[in-house]
């Protein structure tokens, strides 16, 4: 059984990151890249939001009796594949799991540019992860 209290927590910590995300959205490409606070903060809530994502998967699957997701990207077909998420929105966020692998693991290798693109044009994922779990938690 999924419990709500651990999903809603986790979808609080998505939308405190989003809300600090969407203000550093608003920089330029070249003033968020001379800030170096700017990618710091960036690359923190980016991590926080994706660590949460994948969190609420996970419990889901879990809970559930779905399956014991192997990785990151399972988590988010798993959740595709039993109809918690949209098939295309399931299949348009399964890098994911893997960008939260590059952020822990190959973080001398993430750049500016990379997560200003982020910031410009993956912040609505974040919201429609979401909404589509609140509809789940409300139908289930």
């Amino acid at each position: 059984m999924t419990d709500e209290d651990i999903i809603q927590s986790r979808i609080e910590y998505i939308k405190k990151a989003e809300e600090r995300l969407s203000k550093l959205a608003q920089l330029s490409n070249e003033d968020f890249l001379a800030d170096g606070d700017a990618f710091a903060i960036t690359e923190h809530h980016i991590r926080i939001a994706l660590e949460s994502l994948l969190d609420i998967g996970y419990h889901i699957c879990v809970s559930n009796d779905l399956g014991k997701p192997e990785d990151n990207t399972e988590i988010l077909n798993m959740l595709g594949d039993h109809k918690i998420l949209t098939e295309d929105f399931a299949e348009q966020i399964k890098g994911m799991g893997d960008y939260r692998n590059r952020l822990v693991y190959m973080y001398n290798e993430v750049t500016g540019d990379e997560l200003y693109n982020l910031l410009q044009n993956k912040l609505s994922d974040f919201k429609e992860f979401r909404k589509q779990i609140s509809e789940y938690l409300e139908n289930n």
